[in-house]
């Protein structure tokens, strides 16, 4: 018998509930036994559901996963994706940076160089900017998702109307060539539409898995996107298609380069990364 432990973060009660909805999901289908703070397996198949029950174990789990479980998954990956993404952007450069997991890695690569103004609509990414003086961040506005630690909703996307920054750098829950771009909240999908129209250059930083899913609600085209940064884990023919659509695709390597002194060379550098 396993004690179900509560997780420890700011967001402890969403992060419970989403606990909860889970073991119940799983419940349902007599994988595991629920008692009074406890939880035991069942005796239900240990197979694929059916396509029905992976399509919402699929969006249960992009629901309800908490943004702190999500951090710790591929982390060297998001790391150096970060690290290679932040290297595009000139010290005076306005920048929106989209709540996720990724972005935050490049916010924590920005922090403590960076003398522009950062947008953002993730409190996580807020708090690693905030004691950074040279910063100028601007928080969107909006109500709270818990799962993600996300400012969303019509305060959020208004605030970027009339914005142009020079680059905007976006996650998305599934990339693919027929779908495009999408994520699981309907919410979330309507930001990231505001921040793609908001920006001169837009940047997606999405690590490997990324690609080949599609989640619930599209959010834009992958002709949307100037550049995709991701590790090397992307199949040679799938980095080929997207090359063939004009997209600067740059392989995270861990190596940092120093920062470029304009935009202009900042594109010019991932351009000539991209086709070597």
């Amino acid at each position: 018998m396993r004690r179900v432990g509560v997780i420890a973060h700011p967001a402890r009660e969403a992060a419970v509930r989403s606990a909860k909805d889970l073991l119940a999901w799983l419940a349902e289908r007599d994988l595991v036994r629920r008692g009074h703070g406890r939880a035991a397996a069942g005796n239900g198949p240990l197979r694929p559901p059916p396509a029905v029950d992976r399509v919402e174990a699929r969006a249960a789990t992009e629901r309800m996963l908490p943004i702190h479980l999500r951090a710790r998954t591929r982390q060297a990956e998001k790391e150096a994706i970060g690290a290679a993404a932040a290297a595009l952007v000139p010290a005076d450069a306005h920048v929106i940076l989209d709540s996720g997991t990724t972005t935050l890695q490049v916010a924590r690569h920005l922090a403590g160089r960076l003398r522009g103004t950062v947008i953002t609509n993730g409190l996580m990414i807020a708090w690693e900017l905030c004691p950074h003086p040279d910063v100028r961040l601007v928080l969107t506005g909006g109500h709270c998702r818990p799962e993600t630690l996300s400012l969303v909703g019509p305060r959020a996307w208004q605030a970027l109307e009339g914005v142009h920054a020079d680059l905007a750098f976006l996650g998305a829950t599934g990339v693919t060539l027929e779908h495009g771009l999408t994520t699981s909240d309907l919410l979330e999908a309507e930001v990231k539409k505001a921040m793609l129209r908001a920006a001169r250059t837009v940047v997606l930083v999405a690590d490997s898995t990324k690609f080949g899913k599609v989640s619930l609600y599209r959010f834009g085209e992958l002709r949307d996107v100037d550049r995709i940064v991701t590790d090397g884990g992307l199949p040679p023919d799938l980095a080929q298609r997207i090359g063939a659509l004009g997209i600067d695709l740059l392989v995270a390597k861990g190596e940092v380069p120093p920062p470029p002194n304009s935009l202009e060379e900042a594109l010019g550098t991932a351009r000539r990364e991209a086709h070597p």
